[in-house]
């Protein structure tokens, strides 16, 4: 199995395949997207060729794929059964499991309790076909606040059995789950939205790396139910936050308006003719931005661990031979990385959604040098083999 730990930037695609399904391709590497989830294939629709062609226009742009197929989809298990559904799975594997540009096939999205076990199957059908693709499946935000467990009459050790569960039982190469509680609108509770997302992070993260599978976060980039619309802070605050707790992709729900038209803002790409809204320069500035830092230094680091300093805890954090003050008692977080060839990276990241901060930072040698993050914005530095500080 491909163990990829290399950055993914990806997204949700909810739009049926159809003859200009390609034209999308270029629109999707200008983004910044590596990684893409196909248009949607219904055989029953969509023509094989519209699948090739788009497939074709991936791999000249060096974009990998996950194939959305309901063939490969838990829920086509759950309505055909697992002989009608296994001959599906050999047929998609046919028709598009050796194209080069293809990653794997989606096994489909957030599989309440009573669908684990065919989300199990699915997986295990999907990969006994197609041993050497890797698919992709993503889970809820099943580690909600303490008290939603207490509602529930579920504790956090109920959750990580499950979630182990379907790791373990369902050989999954990668851990996904999507939350978007982090963008709460203004008359919601903001903060425990935050406190629930950095949660759910910790939780997944710390499964991710008991199995040694990568963490794929879905963040959000589209208005609905009670989350905003993302403004850039957003976007930023959003890819920081998820790789200083050890996240290794970013799947962006979503970028194309397709079948979620009602209840939904408008997406960086809206209507037929895929008019490009402000969220796109939003979207694409932050990420933009973001892979500047991060590339390609992070495709060799592993996460280690996290810690937060701030907001109603000490405004300071020691580690290593070092020393980070900040001016503002507001959350920030201090994240290491460690290289294959054991050098080690500092992240610092201004955790807070609207309000830049300053950071003085102590070298070993008493040296000092001040870090002024805006909302969302990180810092790395390299560390000296004796505790010291530099700055990258």
């Amino acid at each position: 199995m491909n163990k990829d730990f290399d950055l993914k930037f990806s997204f949700w695609n909810y739009v049926p395949l159809s003859p200009s399904s390609k034209e999308m391709v270029r629109e999707w590497k200008t983004l910044g997207m590596n990684m893409a989830m196909s248009h949607v294939y219904d055989p029953a629709n969509c023509k094989k060729e519209d699948m090739i062609a788009l497939l074709d226009e991936c791999q000249k742009e060096g974009i990998q794929v996950l194939v959305y197929d309901l063939r490969t989809s838990f829920h086509t298990f759950i309505q055909m059964g697992e002989e009608a559904f296994k001959e599906g799975v050999k047929e998609a594997a046919e028709d598009f499991g050796h194209h080069p540009a293809v990653y794997g096939f989606c096994l489909g999205d957030e599989p309440n309790f009573e669908q684990v076990d065919a989300f199990i199957q699915t997986s295990l059908i999907v990969q006994a076909v197609m041993p050497w693709l890797t698919p992709f499946g993503n889970l809820i935000p099943y580690f909600g606040d303490k008290e939603t467990q207490a509602l529930l009459g579920r504790s956090e050790e109920f959750y990580r059995s499950l979630v182990n569960r379907i790791v373990k039982e369902g050989r999954m190469p990668s851990l996904g789950y999507d939350h978007y509680v982090q963008c709460y609108d203004e008359d919601m509770d903001q903060k425990k939205g935050i406190k629930e997302f950095l949660y759910g992070l910790r939780q997944y993260g710390k499964i991710a790396r008991e199995n040694d599978i990568p963490l794929y976060v879905s963040l959000l980039s589209v208005r609905h139910w009670f989350y905003r619309e993302p403004t850039f802070d957003d976007f930023r605050w959003q890819l920081s936050m998820s790789l200083a707790h050890g996240a290794r992709g970013f799947f962006w729900f979503f970028l194309q308006e397709g079948v979620l038209e009602h209840g939904f803002g408008e997406p960086p790409f809206a209507g037929p003719n895929h008019r490009k809204t402000p969220l796109y320069d939003r979207l694409m500035g932050a990420q933009e931005r973001f892979q500047r830092e991060t590339l390609p230094l992070f495709n060799d680091l592993r996460y280690e661990d996290c810690l937060y300093f701030g907001d109603g805890m000490e405004r300071s954090v020691k580690m290593m031979g070092m020393e980070i003050k900040a001016e503002r008692n507001q959350l920030s977080v201090l994240s290491i990385f460690t290289a294959k060839d054991g050098q080690m990276v500092a992240m610092l990241v201004n955790g807070d959604q609207r309000k830049a901060n300053l950071y003085r930072v102590k070298k070993q040698d008493g040296s000092q040098m001040d870090c002024y993050l805006l909302p969302g914005e990180l810092r790395l530095f390299h560390l000296l083999e004796k505790g010291g500080l530099s700055n990258e």
